[in-house]
């Protein structure tokens, strides 16, 4: 993953998707506890100019096919931070897990990715599980926020 810059100007945000920079917008017939978002910004994929929003508790920012069927509705602002050029870099690997890298044995295929997943494969051994991350294939783990997920592997 890598940070993208957003336009973020009212006038552009506002032709493209119908909301301002900061605006936190709901969707009525959510009753997920992930319940509102905040937009973020206007970015091009595949040349069109798309206005992306970041939802309560979900990673990162996303945007929809068609905004004129949610039904989104302004229910506040907030200000927004923007994040810094390192918020993506991650620690440098010990040396005990550089070492694992020379014997990784990817034989295990699932969808990697949260917008549009394409398969991947990955090592699952427990060896190289818990020396990577701590954890084991296949265990379900909760974060501070009370989110689960599945352990896959490296």
């Amino acid at each position: 993953a890598k940070l993208e810059r957003f336009d973020i100007r009212d006038s552009i945000c506002l032709k493209v998707g119908g909301f301002k920079h900061g605006q936190v917008v709901t969707h009525p017939g959510v009753t997920t506890t992930t319940k509102l978002g905040v937009v973020i910004g206007v970015r091009l994929i595949d040349d069109v100019p798309k206005l992306f929003f970041h939802w309560d508790g979900k990673p990162g920012a996303g945007t929809f096919a068609s905004l004129d069927t949610l039904q989104l509705q302004v229910a506040g602002s907030r200000t927004l931070q923007e994040a810094p050029d390192d918020f993506l870099d991650e620690p440098e690997p010990t040396p005990e897990v550089r070492e694992l890298t020379k014997d990784l044995q990817f034989t295990f295929s699932f969808p990697m990715g949260t917008h549009f997943p394409k398969p991947g494969l990955f090592d699952i051994r427990d060896d190289v599980c818990l020396g990577v991350g701590g954890f084991r294939h296949g265990q379900v783990i909760e974060d501070e926020d009370g989110d689960h997920a599945v352990v896959v592997g490296v």
